[in-house]
């Protein structure tokens, strides 16, 4: 957002200070005071809340306002950075706004924009979000964490543009959710997906059926958190690089792009050993030797895995990037790919 959207919230343009509106502002959120806050707030032209370009990161607490929520806003004592606990904001615009190192717990969102600004080491703990739209985003070293009772859910909300970076997922819940944008090297860990669309390209991206299967299942309230089903999630207009999906994931619900180098195979293990045998039985010199390499490696990892239906790119096979280069040899990618394919039943 533009600057001036900022500015308005100082006492003048420049200024660190805030003005007496915005430390009213400040006081009513430490308060949860709902009613306070949208009687001193302007609607945007689109008719939300209009808080945009709100310096969220600035609005600093003082001990007391930790320890009851209930402490006066002052800027002269000891101060930590803002944590807001149970607060529902329906039709807001933060375009622009300022959350670095912010804490939200138990807060609602519904049909809210968040438009043009940066989460960096933002906390969202138990907090929901309902048709609420990310446009233009960077999260860097945002964390979704488990609540006391609750994980952080997301519904029927649309991620335009922007990124994601080293971002911490502790079980949130994606529903109905719209992704175009590209992401780089996400752990979704125990990530939750159902009816979810993915355009964009994901590179270096691990989706998982939980989030540490070496582990007791996580409890919450009594309730077992539950696994990611993967259930009606479409990848079909996405470019998928080096992609993993792993710990049992369910992939069965699940449409992939036509992309010339994936290859989605069901009952991937039998399907591998029966290509290693007519690669062992059928070809010849450093293509046979490479691509039983190859596979044998694949087939290793599937034996610690029970998954029914495996994701894998053929460029990511061998494994061997080394070997090629110093040998100069040339992997027999597409013999592989024909070979693969050639196996796989028909749908």
């Amino acid at each position: 957002m533009a600057e001036p959207n900022r500015d308005r919230w100082y006492k003048q343009e420049g200024s660190s200070d805030f003005s007496p509106h915005t430390q009213s502002i400040a006081d009513a959120l430490i308060q949860g005071d709902m009613s306070l806050i949208e009687s001193l707030l302007n609607k945007t032209n689109e008719e939300l809340i209009d808080l945009r370009g709100f310096p969220f990161s600035a609005v600093l607490q003082t001990e007391e306002d930790k320890r009851t929520r209930l402490g006066k806003y002052n800027q002269q004592i000891h101060k930590e950075p803002l944590i807001l606990t149970d607060l529902s904001f329906e039709r807001y615009d933060f375009s622009g706004a300022l959350f670095d190192e912010t804490t939200w717990i138990d807060c609602r969102f519904s049909h809210c924009i968040f438009s043009n600004l940066r989460f960096l080491c933002s906390r969202f703990v138990g907090c929901k979000f309902h048709r609420t739209n990310f446009i233009d985003c960077q999260n860097d070293a945002i964390f979704l964490d488990l609540g006391r009772d609750k994980r952080c859910e997301f519904d029927e909300c649309r991620f335009i543009r922007g990124e994601f970076v080293i971002t911490v997922l502790y079980y949130p819940s994606f529903s109905k959710c719209f992704f175009k944008l590209d992401m780089n090297l996400i752990d979704f860990q125990g990530s939750q997906f159902s009816d979810c669309t993915f355009e964009g390209r994901l590179n270096g991206v691990t989706f998982r059926g939980r989030k540490d299967p070496s582990r007791s299942p996580v409890f919450r309230d009594g309730k077992e958190v539950p696994e990611n089903t993967m259930m009606n999630v479409d990848f079909t207009k996405s470019k998928l690089e080096l992609v993993h999906f792993r710990d049992s994931i369910d992939l069965t619900n699940c449409l992939f792009p036509d992309q010339e180098d994936l290859i989605v195979i069901k009952d991937a293990k039998r399907i591998l050993k029966k290509a290693i045998e007519i690669i062992d039985r059928e070809w010849e010199g450093e293509d046979r030797r490479l691509a039983k390499a190859s596979i044998w490696r694949i087939l290793e990892k599937l034996e610690k895995k029970d998954q029914p239906i495996e994701v894998m790119s053929i460029s990511s096979l061998h494994g061997i990037q080394n070997e090629l280069e110093h040998r100069k040899l040339e992997y027999p990618e597409e013999k592989i790919k024909i070979l693969l394919r050639s196996l796989m039943p028909e749908n």
